[in-house]
């Protein structure tokens, strides 16, 4: 990709199209890939499906199997510069640990809100999109495939690939724009909230630091959080007992009860720590300029259009289904 590829208005605008279509490509392959990997287990090996590690590689291999080569081909490297190499010092990289569950805790409450509203209007909550599988399903393959496969695929994709892209324009150009689509892409409003926050971090990090590992081991230490520690101590207590109204089961293991409550007030530490880190942080941050001068009318192009009407529809689908 030349200079003036992109540096003048059209330019610009015919790239971010070409980035708006490899999502919306990439958002359409994904539920194809595992529809067509669910009628061949289906059909061959039927057996793979009644456990989570054939659910999970059902579920989630095709569709990073995909997403690399696809965003590889179509998200090609930039001649205009990356992020360049630095290293954070272990205070910094410290620090993004509380900032990241911060975010989590802020977007989370956001969603609850939005998801409450709609539930209140329709007397039906939206669907949850993965959430709810993720509840439920075996804690082994949980980490394997949450912990340690998605956050190295994920960060590839919505760092690697989609902010060298959009690099020449700008860091907040290209935070704004990858944590969006890292939002988008989770495709339900109880996650959308924190994962567009946590994306703009993300991105922000990998923008510093030309590292997507900082944001690999951060996007790892979140769903290490949700997917198992969280699992381990709640599997201890009868949930839908609790959610009858039946308080009595918080007693039956005093030890469990005293685990839960300490590791509440660690993760409400860490959002306090995390808030008061944002704060801090903010008043000396400063956003770097690209080589190419953004404006925000350049997204008004064909690719970035259909992808914000796909994920419209997505969200749409999930509140009136």
């Amino acid at each position: 990709m030349e200079f003036t590829s992109i540096a003048t208005p059209r330019g610009a605008r015919r790239h971010l199209s070409r980035i708006g279509g490899t999502l919306v490509l990439l958002a359409v392959l994904a539920p194809l890939m595992r529809m067509a990997a669910q009628a061949v287990v289906q059909a061959f090996f039927p057996q793979m499906l009644h456990n989570s590690w054939g659910q999970f590689a059902v579920m989630m291999l095709p569709w990073y199997l995909t997403i690399v080569p696809v965003a590889l081909l179509l998200l090609r490297t930039n001649t205009l510069g990356i992020p360049p190499k630095r290293r954070l010092r272990p205070g910094k990289t410290l620090a993004l640990l509380p900032m990241s569950y911060s975010l989590v805790f802020l977007g989370s409450l956001m969603g609850n809100v939005v998801i409450l509203f709609i539930t209140l209007i329709r007397r039906q909550a939206p669907q949850g999109g993965t959430v709810q599988f993720l509840t439920t399903a075996d804690p082994l393959p949980t980490f394997v495939f949450a912990v340690l496969l998605a956050p190295v695929i994920e960060e590839v994709l919505f760092r690697k690939f989609l902010v060298d892209a959009l690099y020449p324009y700008g860091e907040l150009p290209a935070i704004l724009i990858s944590g969006s689509a890292f939002g988008l892409f989770h495709g339900n409003f109880q996650q959308f909230f924190y994962a567009a926050m946590l994306g703009c971090l993300f991105a922000f990090v990998y923008c510093r630091t030309g590292n997507i590992w900082y944001t690999v081991g951060l996007h790892a230490f979140i769903n290490f959080i949700g997917t198992t520690v969280s699992r381990f101590l709640l599997d201890r207590f009868d949930i839908q007992a609790m959610l009858r109204g039946d308080t009595s089961v918080l007693t039956k293991d005093p030890a469990a009860l005293i685990g839960l409550l300490i590791y509440l007030m660690l993760l409400m530490a860490l959002v306090v720590t995390g808030i008061s880190l944002f704060i801090w942080y903010a008043r000396k941050t400063r956003f770097r300029r690209g080589v190419v001068t953004f404006r925000a009318r350049y997204v008004l192009n064909a690719g970035m259009i259909a992808y914000l009407a796909l994920f419209a529809m997505t969200f749409l689908r999930s509140v009136f289904r």
